[in-house]
């Protein structure tokens, strides 16, 4: 993006290579999205419709950000797009059932659009096919869509 001169410059902190986000020792969380919740779920459970769950205590007691393997620990697909807004990255990825816990299958998407006016818009979006809980923006309930 431009800086306060209109000089190009890369203003993201990353890595250049995408193995380098999964080295060890744990690297910083640079672009990170986490999930399926972002943020702590007490004492590791959570109770819907009836049924308990349990989940990874990653932060005892607490699970967070999606526990062992969160999404921040996983390899999402990446398509392009141009549109007359700007150009977009889109990220995708799909949860299976049962994947740390959580139930349903979650088809998660996260758009990343460069606008020409040099804004930076980001959607977040995710369908499951059981009620499950989830939050790449913001705590909230999926019902299904059948």
């Amino acid at each position: 993006m431009p800086d306060r001169a209109g000089k190009l410059a890369d203003v993201v902190l990353g890595f250049d290579q995408s193995d380098q986000y999964f080295a060890e020792p744990t690297p910083p969380f640079f672009g990170a999205i986490v999930g399926r919740y972002g943020n702590r779920i007490a004492k590791g459970q959570f109770s819907l419709d009836g049924k308990q769950y349990s989940l990874a205590k990653n932060n005892p007691p607490n699970h967070l950000h999606g526990g062992d393997k969160g999404f921040d620990k996983v390899l999402w697909a990446i398509a392009t797009k141009e549109t007359p807004e700007g150009a977009s990255a889109i990220f995708s990825r799909a949860s299976p059932d049962g994947e740390e816990g959580y139930p349903g299958n979650l088809a998660a998407r996260v758009t990343y659009t460069l606008t020409d006016k040099n804004e930076l818009i980001v959607e977040y979006h995710a369908t499951t096919d059981k009620p499950t809980v989830v939050n790449l923006t913001q705590p909230q309930l999926l019902q299904s869509r059948r």
